[in-house]
């Protein structure tokens, strides 16, 4: 019964696993609903923004759109800001964005820029010093984001733009598009491109009349955009590690089941080979005595 008694313990042993990976799953299910509410939440806003900014610069007739934040300058140092996870349990998540951020480095030193790397995540700083490449900045975002947390570190980015010491900031993130489709991208976060600060379903702008000046306006709206483009790059990096924890996760515990399975029939023919051996010795013990 010795060896009956070890596959009773290992299927033991997988059980207690299958336990830990469905509250891990159901964790993460409920991060991911604060999340994603969170990013829906701030959709709106960001559309109507860009609306505001493109009807402005469509009736500006004085060069406003001419903002120190659209252009780029001589600097030869480029922010990379990558943004990972903390923790592990999610699948090829932090993988993904990591190897895409790695490329992109690359890609940037090739091109001849000097490459400043800012992280977010423990895991992005496990995979960079691992490989012996300096660090200029870390930092910790929370499980759910708040703009307050990420409004000092867009306005600290900024300041270094419009003063000449970097040439522009490239984030690497997982986009969210749904439950079933999230990919790392490298965005250009600095200087803003056209893509930034205009709505995805362009409309026709009725003319109105502005107070202040168009420039003054958007002196106020651009580093808005800057500000919310970085908030929904880290809102979309956290729901896509949630939904990714949430699908290893549940195939974790998939796996455990048919673990548990496979074992527990192993198990019950191994208990019954003993007591057909057992019924078989005494048989013929009452045999031999006869």
């Amino acid at each position: 019964m010795a060896k009956a008694g070890k596959v009773k313990k290992r299927a033991r042993a997988v059980r207690s696993i299958r336990d830990v990976t469905k509250t891990i799953e159901m964790v993460a299910s409920v991060r991911f609903q604060q999340t994603h509410r969170a990013a829906a939440a701030s959709r709106p806003y960001s559309s109507h923004l860009a609306e505001l900014v493109s009807a402005i610069a469509a009736q500006s007739e004085d060069g406003a759109m001419e903002h120190p934040l659209l252009k780029a300058n001589h600097s030869p140092t480029t922010v990379l800001l990558v943004i990972a996870g903390n923790r592990g349990l999610c699948g090829g998540f932090n993988g993904a964005v990591l190897r895409a951020a790695a490329h992109a480095r690359q890609n940037l030193i090739d091109a001849g820029r000097q490459v400043e790397l800012h992280l977010a995540g423990r895991k992005a700083v496990e995979f960079f010093r691992f490989r012996r490449i300096p660090i200029a900045a870390r930092y910790e975002l929370a499980e759910i984001p708040n703009f307050a947390q990420v409004q000092p570190l867009a306005n600290d980015f900024m300041a270094a733009f419009l003063a000449g010491k970097i040439r522009g900031v490239e984030v690497a993130y997982t986009r969210f598009v749904s439950a079933g489709q999230q990919y790392p991208v490298v965005e250009p976060l600095l200087p803003l491109t056209p893509e930034a600060h205009e709505p995805q379903h362009r409309q026709a702008h009725v003319g109105f009349e502005m107070h202040p000046s168009p420039r003054a306006l958007l002196e106020a709206l651009l580093p808005a955009t800057v500000r919310l483009r970085l908030f929904s790059f880290c809102l979309d990096s956290v729901v896509s590690e949630q939904i990714a924890r949430i699908a290893a996760m549940r195939a974790a515990s998939d796996n455990a089941n048919d673990m548990m399975k496979d074992l527990t029939r192993q198990y019950n023919r191994l208990r019954q080979a003993k007591i057909t051996t057992e019924l078989t010795e005494i048989v013929g013990g009452q045999a031999g005595l006869e």
